[in-house]
């Protein structure tokens, strides 16, 4: 029995059903919690759950090879949606929820305010991303070198 009443056979059964159940087998199972942050991130609603629990090779040695793979197939949906003028306006309106949608990772505010200072654009980002020049917001801060030459 878990400390909450549950046995890890009802944990398992009831994956379908809720994103908390999903974040107690990662914490039970001592997966990093940068994973777990991610895969709450990545479960935004109940089509993403159905999305991810299709997705989930069953395996919980290889989870986070597979929640890095189910942000790959989002962003790759994404980039096939979204156009660099409908990202520039969206990144003009919520900066945060732009990059959040365009990278598929969760964007602290700290990050947004260190890009607005910068004057990296929304057209560099949008192109930056769409070229796999740029994989993860923090890069767009880290990467100042290969802007400059870019």
């Amino acid at each position: 029995m878990l400390g909450n009443g549950k046995t890890y056979e009802s944990m398992l059964n009831d994956l379908g059903n809720s994103k908390e159940t999903w974040l107690e087998l990662l914490e039970y199972n001592k997966v990093h919690s940068i994973w777990k942050q991610k895969l709450d991130f990545l479960l935004q609603n109940e089509a993403d759950l159905r999305e991810w629990n299709a997705f989930w090779s069953g395996n919980i040695d290889t989870i986070p090879a597979d929640i890095s793979d189910f942000r790959q197939k989002k962003m790759k949906h994404v980039q096939s949606k979204i156009s660099c003028s409908e990202f520039e306006l969206l990144y003009c309106n919520s900066k945060k929820l732009a990059l959040e949608a365009l990278f598929i990772e969760a964007v602290p505010a700290w990050m947004v305010e260190l890009l607005e200072a910068s004057g990296i654009t929304g057209e560099w980002i949008y192109h930056a991303r769409m070229n796999d020049t740029v994989e993860h917001v923090w890069n767009l801060i880290s990467g100042e070198k290969t802007r400059k030459t870019a």
